[in-house]
């Protein structure tokens, strides 16, 4: 019997504060090696030796725009975290990592189940194990306001419901900053549950219902957690204020499924 080459890629991220390591593997073939291999030589970096990350400050910096785009081809996976991207003038200020968990381990989102939208500026996407008969379900509404002189409103809330007879779930959330297009020189500070995240004249302030069961924060990021206990349901709101030293010209708010792969990029985050 032949065997067949498999290439596997591991990474984790280490969340002591919030209770939690997301350990994230992908097992691919010899063809999905090479692609990448490729695609971060193209981007001048050197497989097996330089890392890339994408909270790397990429203003100026194409090849890693289009390497980020390419990684993103190559790993095609069914489930990972949601990722909500708020830019202002095509400039990516602030993004955010959602996540389930069950007692057992992450549950795979492998798309919504529903997706509802009013205009531009407003969208629903619901995720659960099951359209008709679920055990847990998962509905997040994203509601952006204009920008007027610089300052922006992001409304989001998210319901969460858990009928599994004896399984916690685990909702979390992590902001990372990338005020005026950089990670650089943005520094977090929480209290109270609310998150304010500086750099310079920008600031995002983050006002999050109820209080969190834990929440942390690191250099320019940002986490919560709550937990839903069996039979239970939970409203979570949230509201973010965004100010930038620029009146802003328009604002887009772009989401989707990234693998677990990509999610494990991220620092840790601590209080």
């Amino acid at each position: 019997m032949g065997t067949t080459s498999r290439a596997v890629f591991v990474d984790e991220s280490i969340h002591d504060d919030l209770g939690f390591i997301l350990v994230a593997y992908v097992v691919g073939g010899p063809q999905d090696e090479v692609a990448i291999e490729e695609a971060l030589r193209e981007a001048g970096l050197e497989p097996r030796s330089d890392e890339f990350k994408s909270n790397l400050p990429m203003d100026g910096r194409p090849e890693l725009h289009a390497l980020r785009d390419r990684l993103h081809e190559v790993v095609r996976l069914d489930g990972g975290v949601l990722v909500a991207e708020w830019s202002v003038d095509d400039v990516l200020q602030v993004t955010q990592e959602f996540a389930l968990f069950l007692d057992a381990g992450p549950l795979f989102l492998a798309g919504p189940i529903d997706v509802q939208t009013v205009g531009s500026d407003t969208a629903t996407l619901t995720f659960a194990d099951d359209p008709d008969e679920f055990s847990w379900l998962m509905a997040i509404t994203f509601e952006l306001a204009g920008t007027g002189g610089g300052h922006s409103d992001l409304g989001e809330s998210i319901t969460l419901i858990n009928l599994l007879d004896q399984s916690n779930l685990l909702f979390t959330q992590s902001v990372f900053g990338s005020l005026g297009g950089s990670s650089d020189g943005d520094v977090a500070a929480l209290e109270d549950n609310v998150l304010t995240i500086v750099d310079g004249e920008s600031v995002l302030e983050e006002v999050v219902l109820p209080f969190a069961d834990s929440a942390g924060f690191e250099d320019s990021v940002g986490g919560f957690a709550w937990s839903v206990a069996p039979g239970d349901s939970l409203l979570i709101v949230k509201d973010k204020q965004l100010t930038l030293p620029e009146p802003a010209s328009a604002l887009l708010l772009g989401f989707g499924l990234m693998g677990l792969a990509l999610a494990g990029r991220r620092r840790a985050v601590r209080s």
